[in-house]
């Protein structure tokens, strides 16, 4: 039996250890092995996606889940739809401050167009919808807007994926909004190389991502990752943004210098993204934020 453990902590750090801790279980699990998730103490979208992932890839060999015993926790597990979600966002019924996991699927080269718009339009919808009533309802959702269509963008034109998940929550007492999306694709590392753009190391590739460089051939600048983490971390959203891919990733709290660092020994193949942003306290000029913060010389 392998178990997978999630604690109480709130804080993002925290939440990568544990994730590192428990891909290292997951990577290594025997055919017919049976996960227990008992000693989950709480959930957020980056602690449980990328998990739900790789349960659902692990069920495919006879792999059995163990659910956590305490109701809370069980529940919402169910509510989000774990491990699996579902390929049929139009046709399901949301919770006031949840939206149970999306997977978008498909065999062929790319993402159907209209698959990719559908989940767009319907996730910009419930973020509306969410905050109803409160200040500056329009400036955030119009912010949240541009982060979901560069990262579903990124995710449809370069990633090679075959799979992209999306979980959030909303934390009503907080204020405080969380986004996972995530990918199976060829990473970062592997796209830059595919453009024949020297990098060396998974590490290397998400600097030049978070710096804008693109791996098009035609313009040479995608700015995408880089205005949307200044988007979520500068403006008064006061946000979190996480980046995931390989064995690498990249962290910037809002106000705070980003930092890189290493999985060391375990990584995820494609990308992981993840956003934390607060009700805004001031109005949020979205043109401030289309252009780089982060040059590449």
């Amino acid at each position: 039996m392998v178990l997978i453990s999630i604690s109480k902590k709130g804080d993002t750090p925290t939440r990568i250890k544990e994730l590192v801790k428990n891909f290292s279980l997951l990577k290594k699990l025997p055919q017919n092995e049976t996960i227990d998730l008992s000693k989950i103490e709480w959930v957020t979208p980056l602690s449980i996606l990328p998990i739900a992932l790789l349960i659902t890839r692990w069920q495919k060999r006879g792999i059995k889940i163990k659910f956590p015993k305490e109701e809370r926790i069980k529940s919402y597990l169910t509510a989000i739809l774990f491990p699996k979600g579902t390929e049929e966002p139009t046709l399901l019924e949301w919770g006031e401050t949840y939206f149970p996991i999306v997977r978008v699927s498909h065999k062929d080269e790319k993402f159907p167009p209209e698959l990719i718009e559908k989940v767009n339009d319907k996730y910009q919808t419930l973020l509306s919808s969410l905050f109803v009533n409160q200040p500056y309802q329009t400036d955030l959702t119009q912010a949240l807007g541009i982060f979901l269509g560069e990262m579903i963008d990124n995710v449809e034109e370069h990633s090679q994926a075959h799979e992209l998940w999306i979980l959030s929550q909303y934390w009503q007492r907080l204020g405080e909004l969380e986004i996972c999306l995530l990918d199976d694709g060829i990473g970062f590392y592997n796209s830059y190389k595919n453009a024949n753009i020297p990098v060396n190391s998974h590490l290397e590739a998400i600097d030049k991502a978070v710096k804008g460089i693109s791996t098009k051939k035609i313009g040479g600048q995608g700015y995408g990752i880089n205005r949307s983490i200044y988007l979520i971390t500068e403006s008064s959203l006061n946000g979190e943004f996480l980046i995931i891919s390989g064995n690498a990733g990249y962290f910037k709290k809002s106000k705070e210098t980003g930092k890189l660092f290493l999985l060391n020994k375990i990584g995820w193949r494609g990308v992981i993204i993840m956003i934390k942003v607060k009700k805004p306290y001031l109005p949020i000029n979205i043109y401030k934020y289309f252009e780089p913060r982060i040059k590449y010389e």
